[in-house]
């Protein structure tokens, strides 16, 4: 009996295992097995998860009412400083007026949305001192005209005319020659003419009407070419509103 046995173990015998199946790895001589890496917060962490007492918290309040303070000496310092400039005869009166516009309140925190990127609020703020009656010629003037600006690159063709024929009929009415601006019409003019053309985009009949206007006025002109200038123009205006 223990014959066969002893036969049938030479005979069969399990395969040998092939490597990379079912065999362990081959272990390396010299190598040592990575520890087990657990996770541990840095001092840092460990510090912002302390709490905070109440007196901690009123430093930091008392320290951010003392910075304001600070903030607020240093606008009220610079804005004395810019009424005395405004006042003094001695400057001329280009650089007196714009430092008149740079005091407005109004005009700084529509500076300040743009420089932020936020045309809307600063759309907002120039309108406030555009439309003002007690701010100077000056600073209506600026605030008129950065809004008129912004309907521009905005692309928004209710406001470009709006605030346009507003900014003209300023031009036409005031003497504004300390900024270098000429008192007549000629700026309300252009603005009255692209709203014209704009409205007669998509208006064939509105078109006929122009082109019959340019064959009566001007010399040169046949029904083709009148035309022709009509569609010119209309895409100079848009061209004009895309900013």
């Amino acid at each position: 009996m223990l014959g066969v046995m002893f036969f049938g173990m030479l005979f069969f015998r399990p395969a040998k295992p092939k490597p990379g199946i079912d065999s362990p790895p081959p272990r390396v001589a010299g190598k040592k097995n990575e520890p087990t890496k657990t996770y541990q917060q840095k001092p840092s962490q460990q510090q912002a998860m302390r709490r905070v007492g109440p007196r901690t918290i009123r430093g930091a309040e008392a320290a951010a009412k003392a910075r304001e303070a600070h903030h607020a000496e240093i606008r009220a310092a610079g804005a004395k400083w810019l009424e005395k400039m405004i006042d003094d005869p001695t400057i001329s009166a280009h650089t007196r007026e714009l430092y008149a516009a740079r005091n407005n309140p109004n005009v700084q925190m529509a500076v300040y949305y743009l420089y932020n990127g936020d045309k809307l609020h600063a759309a907002e703020e120039f309108e406030k001192a555009a439309l003002d009656p007690e701010n100077r010629l000056s600073v209506r003037f600026i605030a008129l005209r950065q809004r008129f600006f912004l309907a521009r690159t905005n692309g928004t063709p209710e406001d470009y005319f709006k605030w346009g024929k507003m900014l003209g009929e300023m031009l036409k009415d005031n003497d504004l020659s300390f900024f270098d601006q000429k008192q007549n019409s000629e700026f309300l003019d252009r603005i009255k003419y692209q709203e014209i053309y704009y409205k007669a985009r998509n208006d064939p009949a509105m078109q006929e009407a122009i082109a019959s206007y340019l064959l009566k006025e001007k010399k040169g002109y046949d029904r083709h070419l009148a035309m022709e200038e009509v569609k010119r123009r209309i895409r100079d205006v848009e061209e004009e509103l895309q900013g």
